[in-house]
C-alpha cells in the first residue's frame, strides 16, 4: 500500500520539534504538544511589513483567489459528498483556537476519536448518549433516524451549545432559524449540509452497531457497548479513508489504487513520518480546498452554496436520500487560481497570514524538502499565461518567494495527470495525512482488531462495510464510487505522473509488506485466480497434444525416425519454443513498464492477469517436463533450476515482499529469452542441415549473451540499492533468502552456455541423436525395456 509514498517517507530527514510562535513561551512540553501546532521545517521568521517582493494577503487574494466564475472539476469528477467528506473528517483534526496566529488548537480534542460525533469533551459527549444500550440519542423524521434537535439536548443540559454564524468567519445569505439546528459532536456543524449529513450517516451506524454488539454480547453494559460501537466507527471511518477517499479518488497513484483495509497488515508497515499523530500547521492549511466547494447544490430546484449554510432543513426536511443525492450530482470545483468563494475570503487571507506570522518557508523550500526539483519559473504552475503574469509581478519575479499556502493553492497537476491535486499538495498530504491514518490507535493496537474486543458481529461488520453499497442502499441504486458525480465510476485508472527523479528511485524502492498481493486473495480472488488456472491448465495440455499431432502432420518421416523417448523430448522443445516466443515480446513489454516506470506495482496489478498466465503456463510445461525426464532421464540442474526460481515467487507470495515479486518476474522473464536454445534445439534433433542449426545456435547464444548481460545489471542495481532500506525496515532475511535463491538461478542458467558450445562443435553426421541405423539404412524405434529409460543414452545436451 502506498508503495512509491512508503518508500519517500523513508527518504525524509528527521523531523525536528520546532513549534509555533506563541508556543515557546509554554513551559510544560507535553501541553505544547497537546495544544500549539507543530512545524515541519524549521520556521524562517520576516518582518513582512517591511519585507520587499512579498504581496499582501489582501493582492494576493483580489488578484490570484477570489472566485469570478465557477471553474468545475473536469479531470476526475469529484462531487459535494467527497468535498463534505473531508471537511467532515478533518474538523475532527483541526480544531483553530481563532485570534491566536493559527497557532493554538483546541487542546481538548482527542484526535481522531470521532469528536465531531461524540463530542470532544466528555461532559459533551455524554449530553449526546441515551445512556442505554450504548446508543446516541436521535430523533425520527420521516421515519428515519436524525441527530437530536439542539434545544432537546438543552433541556437536560443547559451548558450544551452549537455554534451559530456569530461565532464563524461564515455569514449565512440564505435562511437561517436556529431552532432548526440539532445538537451533535462539533459545536459548528450546523454550518453546512454536508456535516448535517455525515453525522446523520454515522450516528444510524453508531446505533445499528450497538444493536449487533448488544445481540451477541447481552451481559455488556451500556459503557462497554458505547466503547466497542466507538472503535467500529472508527475503523469504519478509516475505511472509508483508505478505500474510497485515497485509493479510489485522490490519489493518481496506480499503488494506491488496490487498498484493502486490513490492520493486519498495516500494522506490519513502519512510518516514522507523523507516527505520533503530530498536527502539523502545515496539514491544517493543507487542507483547505476551498476551490472544491461548488457554486450550487442541485437539489431540485438547485440551492446556491452561499443560500445552504446554516441551512438544516436541507437535510431534514426530507428522507436523507434526497441530501444524498443531491450531494452526489453536484461537481466539486477546480483546484486552481481565481476559483475561492466570495465568503471565505477571511478564512484564506488569515491563512496567508498564519503561515508567514510562523515562519513558513517557502514553496520550493517544501518541494526541496519532499525531493522534488525546486520550480525556477513562474510557468511552471502550469496555470493560464495571464494568472502566471500576475503572479511573477505580485512576487517581484522571485519564485522563491512564493508562500506555501499560495503555491499548494495555485499549483496545478502536471502535464499527463488525471487527478484533481497538485503533485506537491498530493505527496505532502501522503506523508503527513496517510502516514498518520497508518499509525492511528484502531491499526497499530493489535487488541482494538480483534473478536474479543469488536465482538464477531463488529469485526465482520467493518470487513463488510462499503461505502458505495451503503449509499447505494440509501438512495435505491447501484453505484461503484459514491464520490464521484452521478453516473461516474472509479475506471479513471489513477494516471500517475512525478519527476524523473522518482521514477529512477522505482528501480530499488520497495520493502516490505504490500497491499496489493492480500487483495489478491481477497474477496473470493482465490477461487476466481484457482479457476483460472485450472482453465489454463488444460489448454496448456490440449495444445500440448495439438502440437504433437502437428509434429506427426508437417514432419512424421525425421520425427517417426527417432525413437520413443527423443520423440517425446523434442515435443517438449516445440512447445517450449513455441510458448516462450509468443510470450517473450508482451512479457518483456510488461516487466519493462513497471522496471523502468514510476509504479511497479500499478503496472502488475494492471497486467496482473497475463502474468499469471505467463506465470502458469511456464509451470505447466516445466512440471509436464520434469516428468517426463523424471522417466527418462532425470536433468538434477533443470529440475533445481526450475524448483528454486519457483521458490523466489513463493516467498513474494508468502511474505508480501516486492522485492522477491520483482526480482522473481526479471528472472521469469529472461527465461522467456530461450527461445532461441530450443529453436537450435529443435533444428537439431530432426536433422536440419548443419549451417542451419548451428547459425540458429549462433543467434540463441547471442540473444542469451545480450540478455543475461541486461540481467547481470538489474539485479546489482535492485540488491545494491535495496540493502540500507531493508535495514531499515527489519526485513533483512528476505532480503538474503531471495539474493540467495536468485544466485543460484542466476548460475545454473549459465549452463545453457554449454549446450550451445555442444551444439556448435557437431559437424554433418549421418544421423541425428536418437535413431538407429538398420541394414537398409532407414531408422527404427529404439525399445524401451520396462518402460525404462535407463538404457537409452541421452546425450547431456538434450537441455
Amino acid at each position: 500500500m502506498g508503495l512509491m509514498m512508503r518508500n519517500l517517507t523513508y527518504k525524509l530527514p528527521q523531523i525536528a520539534p520546532f513549534h509555533t510562535r506563541p508556543c515557546a513561551a509554554i513551559n510544560d512540553p507535553s501541553d505544547a504538544k497537546k495544544r500549539c501546532y507543530q512545524i515541519l521545517l524549521k520556521p524562517d521568521y520576516k518582518d513582512f511589513s517591511t519585507a520587499a517582493g512579498y504581496p499582501s494577503a489582501d493582492q494576493l487574494w483580489d488578484t490570484l483567489m477570489e472566485r469570478t466564475d465557477f471553474i468545475p472539476e473536469r479531470a476526475v469528477p469529484g462531487n459535494f459528498l467527497l468535498m463534505s467528506f473531508v471537511n467532515w473528517f478533518v474538523d475532527d483534526l483541526f480544531t483553530t483556537s481563532h485570534g491566536t496566529n493559527g497557532t493554538l488548537r483546541d487542546g481538548t480534542n482527542i484526535r481522531f476519536q470521532l469528536s465531531q460525533l461524540y463530542g470532544n469533551t466528555t461532559e459533551r459527549g455524554r449530553s449526546l448518549r441515551t445512556l442505554t444500550g450504548g446508543k446516541l440519542k436521535a430523533q425520527m423524521l420521516h421515519g428515519e433516524e436524525f441527530p437530536p434537535p439542539l434545544s432537546t439536548v438543552q433541556a437536560n443540559d443547559p451548558s450544551f451549545y452549537m455554534q451559530g454564524p456569530d461565532d464563524a468567519l461564515l455569514t449565512p445569505t440564505g435562511p437561517c432559524d436556529p431552532t432548526t439546528f440539532l445538537a451533535m459532536g462539533h459545536p459548528r456543524f450546523n454550518v453546512h449540509p454536508g456535516h448535517v449529513f455525515w453525522n446523520t450517516l454515522m450516528l444510524r451506524q453508531h446505533n445499528h452497531v450497538c444493536d449487533l454488539v448488544s445481540q451477541e454480547r447481552p451481559e455488556y453494559s451500556d459503557e462497554q457497548i458505547f466503547q466497542v460501537a466507538r472503535t467500529v466507527l472508527q475503523h469504519i471511518v478509516l475505511k472509508i479513508g483508505f478505500q474510497d477517499f485515497v485509493s479510489d479518488t485522490v490519489s493518481p497513484f496506480r499503488n494506491l489504487g488496490w487498498i484493502v483495509y486490513d490492520p493486519d497488515v498495516m500494522r506490519g508497515m513502519d512510518f516514522r513520518i507523523n507516527d505520533d499523530w503530530t498536527s502539523y500547521i502545515e496539514l491544517n492549511h493543507l487542507y483547505r480546498w476551498h476551490q472544491w466547494i461548488p457554486e450550487r447544490l442541485d437539489y431540485r430546484p438547485p440551492v446556491p452554496m452561499s443560500q445552504a449554510l446554516w441551512n438544516v432543513p436541507l437535510v431534514t426536511g426530507a428522507p436523507l436520500k434526497v441530501a444524498a443525492e443531491a450531494m452526489m450530482a453536484s461537481t466539486i470545483g477546480h483546484m486552481g487560481a481565481h476559483n475561492v468563494p466570495y465568503y471565505l475570503k477571511g478564512i484564506t487571507m488569515s491563512t496567508i497570514e498564519d503561515g508567514r506570522y510562523n515562519g513558513l518557508q517557502s514553496f520550493n523550500a517544501y518541494r526541496r524538502y519532499l525531493s522534488f526539483p525546486a520550480l525556477t519559473s513562474f510557468e511552471q504552475f502550469n496555470m493560464d499565461a495571464e494568472t502566471t503574469r500576475q503572479m511573477r509581478e505580485l512576487y517581484g519575479g522571485d519564485i522563491e518567494k512564493v508562500d506555501m499556502f499560495v503555491g499548494l493553492l495555485l499549483e496545478q497537476a502536471s502535464e499527463g495527470r488525471n487527478t484533481m491535486l497538485c503533485d506537491t499538495n498530493t505527496v505532502l498530504l501522503t506523508c503527513l495525512a496517510f502516514t498518520a491514518l497508518v499509525n492511528h490507535d484502531a491499526v497499530k493496537n493489535a487488541q482494538l482488531w480483534t473478536t474479543d474486543y469488536l465482538t464477531v458481529a463488529g469485526k465482520q461488520y467493518v470487513q463488510a462495510f462499503s461505502l458505495p453499497k451503503t449509499i447505494s442502499a440509501l438512495v435505491g441504486r447501484p453505484m461503484n464510487c459514491a464520490f464521484m458525480t452521478t453516473g461516474q465510476d472509479c475506471t479513471w485508472k489513477h494516471i500517475f505522473y512525478l519527476p524523473d527523479i522518482m521514477r529512477w528511485q522505482n528501480m530499488y524502492s520497495y520493502i516490505g509488506m504490500d497491499f496489493v498481493t492480500k487483495s489478491f486473495w481477497a474477496d473470493g480472488q482465490a477461487w476466481s485466480d484457482a479457476t483460472f488456472i485450472l482453465w489454463y491448465t488444460a489448454l496448456a495440455l490440449i495444445g500440448y497434444l495439438a502440437l504433437q499431432h502437428h509434429l506427426l502432420m508437417f514432419i512424421s518421416r525425421a520425427y517417426r525416425r527417432l525413437d520413443t523417448a527423443y520423440q517425446m523430448i523434442v515435443s517438449m522443445h516445440a512447445a517450449y519454443a513455441l510458448i516462450y516466443t509468443l510470450q517473450v515480446i508482451p512479457y518483456t513489454l510488461i516487466v519493462v513498464k513497471a522496471t523502468f516506470g514510476s509504479d511497479f506495482m500499478g503496472v502488475v496489478v494492471a497486467n496482473y492477469r497475463w502474468i499469471f498466465a505467463f506465470v502458469s503456463m511456464q509451470a505447466v510445461m516445466m512440471l509436464t517436463e520434469g516428468t517426463v525426464r523424471g522417466i527418462l532421464k532425470l536433468n538434477l540442474l533443470l529440475v533445481g533450476h526450475h524448483l528454486v526460481w519457483y521458490c523466489v515467487l513463493l516467498v513474494a507470495l508468502v511474505h508480501h515482499s516486492i522485492l522477491a515479486l520483482k526480482v522473481g518476474l526479471w528472472l521469469q522473464v529472461f527465461q522467456a529469452y530461450e527461445f532461441g536454445l530450443y529453436v537450435a534445439l529443435l533444428a537439431y534433433r530432426l536433422s536440419a542441415p548443419q549451417r542451419v542449426f548451428q547459425a540458429l545456435a549462433c543467434a540463441g547464444l547471442g540473444i542469451f549473451g545480450i540478455t543475461r548481460i541486461a540481467q547481470t545489471i538489474l539485479l546489482l542495481a535492485v540488491y545494491g540499492g535495496s540493502y540500507q532500506r531493508q535495514a531499515k525496515q527489519g526485513d533483512l532475511a528476505t532480503f538474503w533468502v531471495t539474493l540467495i535463491l536468485v544466485l543460484v538461478v542466476f548460475f545454473i542458467q549459465f549452463y545453457t552456455v554449454s549446450i550451445y558450445y555442444k551444439l556448435l562443435r557437431r559437424g554433418t553426421t549421418a544421423r541425428s541423436p536418437g535413431l538407429k541405423a538398420d541394414h537398409s539404412g532407414h531408422s527404427e524405434m529404439m525399445p524401451l525395456k520396462g518402460g525404462a529409460a535407463s538404457v537409452i543414452s541421452l546425450q547431456a545436451s538434450a537441455a
